[in-house]
C-alpha cells in the first residue's frame, strides 16, 4: 500500500494531507527545516510501513526546499503542474479553498495519476532556470518602461527619469545575459545541448538556453508527446455531439518556453525552408495564421525532442529518419 502525501506549499508554512485507503489525516507545518523534521515525524508515524509519495505543485521556487530535502532522505517526491491539478479539483467539487483542502485534493491527484518522480535539477541548470526567468522579468519592465515613455504631454523631467531606468535596466539585462553565456559555455552537458537545439531552423541561442534551462533533463520525457505536453504544446480536443469539435493548444506548461517557441516558429516560418512551406500548405487547407505558428510550435518541439534525446544536429538530410523515429508528420 502507498500513502499518498499532498503537500500545499506557501512562502512560510505549508500544508500537509497523508492519504492511505480510504483514511485521510491534515497537518501544517512551517516552511523551514525544523518544519520539514517534524513533518517527516508525523508522516512516518501514519504511513507506517507504507510506501510514501510526496506530491506538490510547482510554485515558483517555494517547493524546491522541501523537495530537496525530501529527495536527499531518500523519498519519492512528484512535482506536479498546478493547472491540471486546479482543474481535478473543480472535478471533485471542492467548496472550500483552503491550504489543507488544496493539500487533499494533491493526495488525490497522486492517487490516480501515474507520476513521474522528481530529481533536482544540477547547480548549474537551477542557477540558468533562474537568469532566464529574471531575464523575462527585466524585458517586462524594459517593456512597461518603453510604452510610458510613448505617453504624449509628458515633462523632460519623467521622459529623463524613464530614460535613467531603461539605461539601468538595459545594463542589468546585459549582466544577466553574460553570466548566462558563461554558463553555457563553461558547462559541457548545456553547452551540448544549446548547440544541439540551435541546429534547427528558427532555434536562435535565447529560444535555445531558454528550453534547456526550462526542461533540465531531456531523457526524463518518455516520447516527444510527453515532452510537447510537457511545455504546454500539445494539442487539447473538445467535442460534444455535433455542435462542438475543436482542438486548441493546451499551455499547461512553461509560458516562458511556450513564448521563445513562438518567436522560432515566427522566425521559421519565413525562412523559405520546411516550415515556411508546412504553414502555406496549412494555410492554404484554411488554416489561420496563428493556427499555423501553433502548428509549427509543436513541430518544432518534437524536432527538439528527437535531436536532443539522441545527441544528432538536426539537418535536412537526416530529418526524414527522425521523423520516421519519433512520428515527426506533416499532421503534428
Amino acid at each position: 500500500m502507498t500513502a499518498h502525501i499532498g503537500i500545499d506549499i506557501a512562502k512560510k508554512t505549508y500544508a500537509v494531507a497523508v492519504k492511505i485507503g480510504e483514511k485521510m489525516r491534515t497537518g501544517e507545518f512551517s516552511n523551514d527545516s525544523k518544519g520539514h523534521s517534524l513533518m517527516m515525524r508525523w508522516v512516518k508515524k501514519i504511513s507506517k510501513n507504507a510506501d510514501r509519495l510526496f506530491i506538490m505543485e510547482a510554485t515558483s521556487t517555494y517547493h524546491l526546499d522541501l523537495a530537496i530535502w525530501l529527495f536527499a532522505k531518500g523519498e519519492k517526491v512528484a512535482v506536479v503542474n498546478p493547472r491540471p491539478v486546479h482543474n481535478f479539483r473543480k472535478a471533485l467539487e471542492y467548496e472550500n479553498k483552503t491550504d489543507l483542502a488544496d493539500a487533499q485534493v494533491l493526495s488525490r491527484y497522486g492517487e490516480i495519476k501515474n507520476l513521474r518522480l522528481w530529481e533536482p535539477p544540477t547547480p548549474q541548470i537551477a542557477e540558468l532556470r533562474d537568469l532566464v526567468k529574471r531575464r523575462e522579468e527585466l524585458l517586462g519592465m524594459i517593456n512597461k518602461e518603453i510604452c510610458r515613455k510613448k505617453t504624449p504631454g509628458l515633462c523632460d523631467s519623467r521622459v529623463e527619469s524613464m530614460e535613467r531606468m531603461l539605461k539601468i535596466l538595459n545594463e542589468e539585462k546585459a549582466l544577466i545575459e553574460a553570466r548566462i553565456d558563461e554558463i553555457v559555455k563553461n558547462d559541457k552537458e548545456i553547452g551540448k545541448a544549446v548547440k544541439l537545439l540551435r541546429s534547427i531552423f528558427g532555434v536562435g541561442p535565447i529560444v535555445a538556453f531558454t528550453i534547456v534551462a526550462i526542461v533540465g533533463d531531456v531523457s526524463l520525457f518518455a516520447n516527444k508527446r510527453a515532452f510537447q505536453a510537457f511545455l504546454g504544446v500539445n494539442p487539447q480536443q473538445f467535442r460534444s455531439g455535433s455542435s462542438v469539435n475543436y482542438s486548441r493548444m493546451s499551455k499547461s506548461g512553461s509560458a516562458i518556453a511556450r513564448k521563445q517557441l513562438f518567436m522560432a516558429a515566427r522566425v521559421a516560418a519565413r525562412d523559405g525552408g520546411i516550415f515556411q512551406d508546412y504553414k502555406d500548405s496549412l494555410m492554404a487547407r484554411g488554416r489561420c495564421y496563428k493556427s499555423a505558428i501553433a502548428a509549427i510550435m509543436r513541430k518544432i518541439s518534437g524536432i527538439v525532442y528527437a535531436v536532443w534525446s539522441t545527441e544528432t544536429t538536426f539537418s535536412i538530410d537526416i530529418y526524414n529518419q527522425i521523423k520516421a523515429k519519433y512520428e515527426i508528420t506533416s499532421c503534428v
